[in-house]
C-alpha cells in the first residue's frame, strides 16, 4: 500500500518513506495510540487512536491536535486517555466488544486498546 505514497516532507520531522512509517508501527501497538510530534506542521502535536470494527480491524482513527507548547506530560497524558475512552466507546457502538468476550479480550494481539485491565 505505501509504495504508491509520494512522501513529501512537511518539516525536518516528517517521516520521509515507508520505511520511516513502517519502522514506528510496532511502537504504536502497545500503547495503543500514536502522536504526530510536529512532523506536518512545526509547533503542531497530534495524538490518535484507533477505532476497531466488529471484526478487530481497524476502520478510522480519532484524533486531536494543538499547540505543543500548550501541551505538557500531565495534559498529554489527560488527552490520551480521553481519547482512548472515547475510542473504545465508538469501537463498542460497531460491535468490537461482542467479538472480545473475557478470556479472549485478555489475550487479544489484535487491539490493545481493548485489553481487560
Amino acid at each position: 500500500m505505501l509504495s504508491q505514497v509520494v512522501f513529501r516532507k512537511s518539516t525536518p520531522k516528517t517521516l520521509a518513506s515507508a520505511d520511516a512509517v513502517l519502522s514506528i508501527l510496532p511502537h504504536v501497538k502497545e500503547p495503543g495510540f500514536d502522536e504526530d510530534n510536529e512532523e506536518q506542521e512545526e509547533g503542531l502535536q497530534c495524538i490518535a487512536v484507533p477505532v476497531f470494527d466488529r471484526f478487530g480491524h481497524v476502520i478510522a482513527g480519532l484524533s486531536i491536535s494543538f499547540p505543543g507548547m500548550r501541551c505538557g506530560a500531565d495534559t498529554k497524558a489527560h488527552y490520551v486517555a480521553l481519547l482512548k475512552e472515547a475510542g473504545r466507546a465508538i469501537s463498542a457502538q460497531l460491535r468490537h466488544l461482542d467479538n472480545h468476550r473475557a478470556p479472549h479480550r485478555a489475550l487479544c494481539r489484535v487491539c490493545p486498546v481493548m485489553r481487560a485491565p
